[in-house]
């Protein structure tokens, strides 16, 4: 046990005390948790449990990596940011039962070292796609309507047209990088991207 990383008196009080369920345990510590933030916190609380019904009724000291795993795949290509704030919420509540002295041994809901092995990075399944552009047959009347528009956003487009510049650059557009006599605008490699 010992080469384990696991306390065998820690194991033993768990064990002794009949533990709880991840089920019972969560119910207990997560609305503590929730007092003072938004209702909506304790709300992606409660969706992120009723998420992993295979781990209700699973005694503390008993999930393991597997458990989690299982629990988690069900979510992790389908709904991933859900996903990756469910396995960080059942992180906290297993560190939680360590501290209470409820469990032993490492965290099977920990990213480093662990999970990140076995799942895909929620981050890869989650790329966005850019905006589609329009079509150059449209240009002439797209500039047309936005000469008639009054507000910033309207001469942003304009600029963004006209150079083929992406909405940040032009964002953070410095008068410094702005030469009226040679007509340039230098934008600097770290501003592009």
């Amino acid at each position: 046990m010992k080469r384990e990383g696991i306390d065998p008196r820690v194991k033993k009080r768990a064990t002794a005390q009949g533990s709880k369920t991840f089920k019972e345990f969560a119910e207990e510590q997560y609305p503590d948790w929730c007092q003072g933030l938004s209702e909506e916190e304790l709300k992606q609380w409660q969706r992120s449990i009723r998420d992993v019904p295979s781990l209700h009724n699973k005694k503390l000291q008993e999930i393991t990596t597997e458990h989690i795993l299982e629990a988690l795949k069900a979510i992790w290509t389908v709904k991933p940011v859900t996903a990756s704030r469910t396995r960080q919420r059942i992180e906290r509540l297993t560190d939680a039962a360590k501290a209470l002295r409820l469990r032993a041994g490492e965290n099977p809901a920990a990213w480093r070292g662990n999970l990140k092995h076995l799942l895909p990075s929620p981050r890869k399944l989650n790329r966005k796609k850019g905006h589609r552009s329009a079509p150059y047959t449209k240009m002439p009347g797209m500039m047309t309507g936005l000469r008639y528009d009054p507000g910033n956003a309207a001469r942003c487009t304009e600029v963004g047209i006209l150079t083929v510049s992406r909405s940040q650059e032009i964002r953070l557009m410095e008068w410094t990088e702005l030469d009226f006599e040679a007509r340039t605008w230098m934008v600097p490699a770290e501003k592009m991207g």
